[in-house]
């Protein structure tokens, strides 16, 4: 396929949850030997429409590096994949390996991701049981991810603040009923962190 990927979005249809529609603008086309490109086929032009399957399971959030160069996609199959955006291929930044006494596949599910503005290499996501991990892609799999406790129950939705020099804060919305701000330089895996902020609501965020 020739190209480069302009935009995508998830494929809402209910029989394929797992993939992602990309809308690929073609090369220029060549010029007819009688220097008309208006007399092209338009029959012969390919659909720019194309669909990548990136999971096994529905996707849950999609996210651009702040330069356009990748899309992350999460799903609640427990991956995190990226899309390069100038060879159209998919990598997999991350893989929950579910516990050895588990028959079950969604142990933890990612439900939102966020891209580090400072660094388009770094991806943040929450679980289903209220923690948010840090995943570096420039390290080996074995390393390159941390997985802190924040919640009691499943964080529905994370977001770093895009502010230039700011952005160590973070945003976490919980099904406990509360959206918390957290300085990610205290974070720690063996305890739960204290956030900065805490507001309550009546309901699920």
């Amino acid at each position: 396929m020739r190209g480069k990927v302009r935009c995508c979005r998830p494929n809402n249809s209910s029989t394929n949850r797992s993939s992602v529609i990309c809308l690929v603008v073609e090369d220029k086309a060549a010029v007819d030997d009688d220097g008309d490109p208006a007399s092209e086929e338009t029959e012969d032009q390919p659909d720019p429409v194309y669909t990548y399957t990136a999971h096994a399971g529905t996707l849950s959030a999609m996210k651009y590096t702040p330069n356009g160069a990748r899309l992350f996609t999460s799903s609640y199959d427990g991956t995190i994949r990226y899309l390069d955006m100038e060879a159209q291929r998919f990598s997999e930044a991350y893989r929950y390996d579910p516990s050895p006494n588990s028959d079950d596949p969604r142990e933890l599910l990612i439900g939102s991701i966020d891209v580090d503005p400072r660094d388009a290499d770094i991806v943040w996501f929450s679980t289903n049981d209220g923690r948010v991990g840090r995943c570096d892609t420039r390290l080996r799999s074995s390393a390159r991810t941390l997985l802190y406790p924040l919640h009691e129950k499943k964080i529905g939705c994370i977001n770093l603040n895009p502010e230039a020099g700011r952005s160590q804060y973070i945003a976490t919305a919980s099904i406990d009923r509360t959206l918390r701000i957290w300085d990610v330089r205290q974070f720690s895996v063996a305890v739960s962190s204290k956030a900065i902020s805490e507001f309550a609501h009546g309901r699920s965020v």
